[in-house]
């Protein structure tokens, strides 16, 4: 899996008045790095959801890894319930659709 280009560690929402708000990052847990601000002209309400949705999108190389082994795990142990020459059709019908939704996700990851 290459390796992210966005700034990596856990975002926070910071406060900036009633038409913006800060997100922020911490590096070495110490000193805090600005991500991004969000402007809006809309309510209040919805510049922090906006900001909160932005704040949420990064997860660390580990939680990423984390998430593609489970995902792995999970295809796999589907598959072997499933005889290699019936392929799928001895499983339900949701569990060809995790199995669709996994294999995109793992596709999507880089991971073979």
């Amino acid at each position: 899996m290459s390796e992210s280009k966005h700034t990596l560690g856990k975002w926070e929402v910071m406060g900036g008045g009633s038409s913006s708000r800060t997100i922020l990052t911490t590096d070495n847990e110490v000193k805090q790095k600005h991500v991004a601000f969000v402007y809006s002209k809309h309510p209040v309400e919805v510049m922090e959801a906006n900001a909160r949705l932005i704040a949420a999108a990064p997860v660390t190389k580990q939680q990423r890894d984390d998430l593609l082994e489970a995902c792995s795990v999970a295809e796999k142990m589907i598959r072997m319930v499933s005889h290699p020459d019936i392929g799928n059709r001895n499983l339900p019908g949701w569990a060809v659709k995790v199995l669709d939704v996994l294999d995109e996700a793992i596709a999507k990851a880089g991971a073979s």
